[in-house]
């Protein structure tokens, strides 16, 4: 007897092409964070790594679906940046590649900062009333 092994299809997950999930996002940061483990990591993406267009095309109801996660990591400790693929029926990671001298976009956290950052600054403070502008302006500022 043969028996053949098939990815589980997630509950509400109908086709190749449907979003993750809130569960399968939160499974594809807990897999990737524990393939290197660091308090630092932030994730500005967690989406579906969509499948082959042969893949997409060759799909019946009811086939056994694939589910790959592109996790994009960025450590705000030390500026590294990965990006990762979590294959969601096996918790593995599949693929991981360190972004060298790259970083995904912007964190909203990374936005707190550089305005925190420049309101705190003397200089910036100083440039801005030999301008003209008031207390109460720079701090509307944003």
């Amino acid at each position: 007897m043969v028996t053949e092994t098939r990815p589980t299809t997630p509950v509400g997950v109908t086709h190749p092409l449907d979003p993750l999930a809130a569960d399968e996002i939160s499974a594809a940061s807990q897999i990737a964070t524990s393939h290197e483990p660091r308090d630092g990591w932030r994730f500005p993406l967690v989406a579906l790594d969509e499948p082959a267009k042969d893949v997409v095309r060759g799909f019946s109801d009811g086939d056994a679906i694939e589910r790959l996660a592109l996790v994009l990591l960025h450590d705000i400790t030390t500026g590294d940046s990965v990006e990762c693929v979590v294959d969601l029926g096996s918790e593995a990671v599949v693929r991981w590649t360190p972004l060298e001298g790259q970083q995904p976009f912007p964190l909203m956290e990374e936005f707190g900062r550089a305005q925190e950052a420049v309101r705190s600054d003397a200089r910036w403070i100083e440039a801005m009333k030999s301008r003209g502008f008031s207390d109460e302006q720079i701090e509307l500022i944003q």
